[in-house]
């Protein structure tokens, strides 16, 4: 029987950034490892890049930029069963500016890709953290405006939009932790192995 395989594409809460120190958790500690060992059918593949963004034209190159980076992605993989996207926040960024329709476009365009290459797959959607204040005394601060941390809340009913609209399961990990108080951005390692417990369960429950 063929291994089935999960997809992990998003930023640096997917990739592990450990907002402690700057490096990046074990394999063991970020939650894009550790579902392995809750779903261990699965081969789990790690595509997680610290600022990544959705679909913003990201100057630090094309592997930066979600939407367009996705395809060669994905057109490399023979066969992607699940994919978890977890993938926006950085849009917020002041720099970019994006618009709501943009967000939508983004999304549907990731998912769109995914569903060409793979009919039979399914989509998890991650919410994105909701910004909180101590974004401005950390490390990334001053990437992004006061009015980010609101519209961090805002573009989340755009994701549950794309998601009934291409029958996506939506993943809220605002369910069950926040962002560290350290930087207000990142998850530390306890939310990790939380949102690890959470989205493995969810995939047994409504995608096996």
């Amino acid at each position: 029987m063929k291994e089935k395989v999960i997809l992990c594409y998003g930023d640096s809460n997917t990739f592990g950034y450990n907002c402690e120190n700057g490096c990046r958790f074990s394999k063991k500690m970020r939650w894009s490892g550790l579902v392995g060992d809750y779903l261990s059918a699965f081969k789990i593949i790690e595509e997680g890049l610290n600022n990544r963004t959705l679909c913003s034209l990201n100057s630090d190159g094309e592997k930066y930029c979600g939407d367009k980076y996705f395809f060669d992605i994905i057109s490399r993989i023979e066969q992607v069963d699940i994919l978890i996207l977890s993938l926006g926040i950085n849009d917020l960024q002041s720099r970019y500016n994006i618009s709501n329709i943009e967000f939508q476009t983004g999304l549907e365009n990731i998912c769109s890709t995914f569903i060409s290459f793979n009919s039979s797959g399914k989509i998890v959607i991650t919410l994105p953290p909701v910004l909180t204040e101590n974004l401005f005394i950390g490390s990334f601060g001053s990437l992004f405006a006061k009015s980010s941390l609101e519209r961090s809340r805002e573009i989340r009913e755009i994701y549950l939009d794309v998601a009934r609209k291409l029958n996506c399961v939506i993943f809220d990990p605002e369910q069950f932790v926040s962002v560290s108080e350290i930087d207000g951005l990142h998850y530390d390692k306890n939310a990790h192995l939380r949102i690890a417990k959470e989205l493995s369960s969810l995939i047994k429950n409504y995608l096996l």
